[in-house]
């Protein structure tokens, strides 16, 4: 995001980064909000220790041979420009804030034994950060993190120091929000530089990489690094700063910090190359680069901080509503405590399966399937159900022939003709009637197994004290959800069993049918006065016992007052030696398609309505006594008091979310002021209102987490 910034915005560079060391006091980095930060990259024996120690302009760091920096190391640098003579610069570790140093051999002492809790004794390299603030009178305001240097050299205690150091690399500078500051042995050659390698990696234009030159007294004879620093070899957008700091050879002859600043700059400006290059060699120089790109970088990204903070305050205010107060030890307020949890877990239950709003119901989308939801899904499935049954319908038309009904009636034959007998009727309806049943079982199966989806789902939405009541209640949840599936399954086996034993209707018109078709006509396209009748036309068609029940009865409705084709007109043979009674073919086929679609119609209607009787609004409103009677029945009460505890882990979870909760608050409430305070800065691309949520809790705020800490941070500008 861009943003610019009014030159009133701030009172100057350590304001802007004293509101970063701040937020990252709070602990945002925490909850993944990335904070813009410089860090020092570079391989072992780079010169990294005596840059920093020329930046600060203080002699603080550890030394030794080979592994020494194990853990990254946050240094915040605070220029004090207002003291006495007397002053002396001293430094605190965020860990032990109440304890301050002006000794800095003690300061690295300390160092050593942190590192040393941190990593263990030996040589093993961490990813535990240790937090030095300093305060001195001459270094500029910055903040750097100081990671362990890569080596491709195994060492005893790890043998993948390699691959643990150049991951943890990557891992500190990967984010947009992130200072690189490359060093480079500038002895060596400049594409075989692992550090800058890695940072191009993740910074490809290198828009936010800062290279540092070290070692540029100590190159071949007659070679420089002249081109590198006109950045006309792998250019930078913030180019290449040559440095000299202090090598070995000085630590041992006892050079100082600020006798070794004194010697760089008489090297540099009396070198006959980079005496031109005063703009970007020196300690002066660098320090300057750094401080201004870190404020400029601040500004740029803040107001995006200020949103992600924000947003991210108003989710853990969620998670805290969800995690509830702290489980009673009181048994009596344990038990009333659960009762309110299982009521509130079943009221949203009843708000999703029997309402169509579900806009405050949370995560709702997990219940989510084919893009329907509660009681919209359910109805999806009711309608569904119907269709299903009018294609079984249409297929049961389209698999009975002709020919299959005449063998049907052969086979039941009874001596007095036109009556069409029953056992042949009743014979084919049953076959089909079966396949009826399935589909609603089926329906409600899915049914079922979707209103388990959903409870669950509610059960999740409140902290329950401990997984054991939590799995209680689910079982008892499924019993009873198995009990009202039996009961209506068993309504249903019924209602098909009637269906299966007594054929019979009142609505079924054969005669009505008949006559219908029989007045109706078809017309000869080539002689509009040839008229016949459909019903004639249908039986006495030459195809006529290949046709199907689906085939006849769509005919009888699609033919009626139509003109057809000649050739279609003329299909039609005489009843001359007839081997089969087409009236009565044509009487059973009205009669099975009366009887099966008044059928499907009718349990299209009947099961849904059992389902949702019987099935979902019993559960409803029977499912909160039931299960409260049932946990706290003289079976079930010696193991519900027993584990009536809350678990460990969501004291925990709580515990948590509430420091999150009171470490954003003050990001947030730091935020706020400044953009109080620089309303220019933020009009264009901060959150302008707080939400009704936000303004709540902070009314609320002592119910959900203690006073703050009064040693959160120091102070001393």
């Amino acid at each position: 995001m861009t943003s610019s910034v009014s030159t009133n915005s701030f009172q100057n560079i350590k304001e802007v980064i004293k509101v970063i060391n701040n937020l990252r006091d709070f602990g945002v980095e925490s909850d993944k909000i990335e904070l813009p930060k410089i860090v020092v990259i570079g391989v072992q024996s780079s010169g990294k220790s005596s840059l920093l120690e020329q930046i600060v302009q203080i002699d603080f760091l550890p030394r030794g041979t080979g592994v020494v920096t194990r853990c990254p190391l946050e240094i915040r640098l605070i220029e004090v420009s207002n003291y006495g003579k007397n002053f002396k610069p001293f430094a605190y570790f965020f860990e032990e804030r109440n304890i301050t140093y002006d000794d800095f051999e003690e300061v690295k002492q300390r160092i050593e034994i942190i590192t040393k809790e941190l990593a263990g004794e030996g040589k093993k390299i961490v990813d535990e950060t240790i937090t030095l603030t300093i305060f001195q009178t001459n270094c500029p305001t910055l903040t750097l993190i100081d990671l362990p240097g890569m080596t491709l050299n195994s060492i005893e205690d790890q043998e993948d120091v390699e691959i643990v150091t150049q991951e943890m690399t990557l891992k500190y500078i990967q984010e947009e929000t992130t200072i690189i500051l490359c060093v480079i042995p500038i002895n060596s050659d400049l594409e075989n530089s692992l550090a800058l390698k890695l940072s191009r990696n993740v910074d490809k234009v290198g828009s936010r990489t800062i290279g540092v030159l070290t070692m540029i007294d100590i190159m071949n004879p007659g070679t420089n690094c002249e081109k590198v620093l006109r950045n006309q070899q792998i250019p930078l957008k913030h180019r290449y700063y040559g440095m000299k700091p202090r090598n070995q050879k000085d630590i041992n002859n006892n050079v100082t910090v600020e006798l070794a600043i004194q010697n760089e700059y008489e090297y540099f400006s009396n070198h006959e190359i980079y005496k031109e290059f005063a703009d970007y060699t020196g300690t002066a120089a660098l320090t300057h680069k750094l401080s201004t790109l870190l404020d400029s970088h601040i500004r740029h990204f803040l107001p995006d901080i200020f949103k992600k903070i924000y947003s991210t305050l108003l989710q853990r205010i969620e998670s805290r509503k969800k995690l509830g107060n702290p489980f009673p030890t009181d048994i009596n307020k344990q038990q009333k405590e659960l009762r309110d949890i299982i009521n509130k877990s079943l009221n949203v239950f009843k708000q999703i399966i029997q309402d169509f709003d579900l806009v405050e119901v949370e995560n709702i989308e997990k219940i989510q399937i084919e893009d329907k939801m509660g009681r919209n899904y359910v109805d999806y499935l009711m309608d569904n159900y119907s269709e299903q049954n009018r294609e079984l319908f249409i297929q049961s038309l389209k698999n009975v022939e002709m020919k299959k009904v005449q063998h049907e009636l052969q086979k039941f034959r009874i001596p007095v003709n036109g009556f069409i007998p029953f056992q042949a009727l009743q014979s084919q309806i049953r076959q089909y009637i079966s396949n009826y049943e399935h589909k609603a079982k089926e329906l409600l199966e899915n049914i079922k197994e979707y209103l388990k989806k959903v409870l669950y789902f509610c059960i999740d939405q409140y902290p329950y004290p401990n997984h054991f009541i939590k799995k209680m209640i689910q079982d008892l949840l499924s019993k009873y959800i198995t009990k009202e599936f039996k009961f209506t399954k068993a309504h249903i086996e019924t209602t098909f069993k009637c269906y299966k034993e007594s054929i019979y209707s009142k609505t079924i018109d054969v005669h009505g049918s008949e006559t219908k078709i029989k007045q109706s006509f078809v017309t000869n396209s080539l002689d509009t006065n040839q008229k016949m009748s459909v019903y004639e036309h249908i039986t006495k068609n030459t195809n006529f016992m290949k046709l199907t029940i689906f085939d006849v009865m769509y005919k009888s409705e699609q033919l009626q007052g139509k003109t057809i084709q000649h050739k279609e007109y003329n299909d039609v043979v005489l009843k001359t030696d007839e081997k089969y009674n087409t009236d009565e073919i044509m009487r059973y086929s009205i009669i099975f398609y009366q009887y099966m679609d008044n059928f499907r119609k009718q349990i299209s209607d009947q099961i849904p309505q059992f389902i949702q009787t019987l099935f979902i609004n019993s559960l409803c409103d029977s499912l909160f006594l039931n299960v409260v009677n049932s946990i706290f029945s003289n079976e079930c009460k010696e193991a519900m008091e027993k584990n009536l505890k809350e678990d460990a882990r969501l004291t925990e979870e709580r515990k948590m979310v509430t420091q999150s909760l009171k470490q954003l608050k003050k990001a947030y409430s730091t935020l706020k002021s400044l953009q109080e305070k620089s309303f220019d800065y933020y009009s264009s691309s901060s959150v302008t209102c707080e939400s009704e949520d936000l303004a709540l809790h902070f009314e609320c705020e002592d119910a959900y987490y203690d006073d703050e800490d009064e040693n959160d941070s120091i102070d001393v500008f």
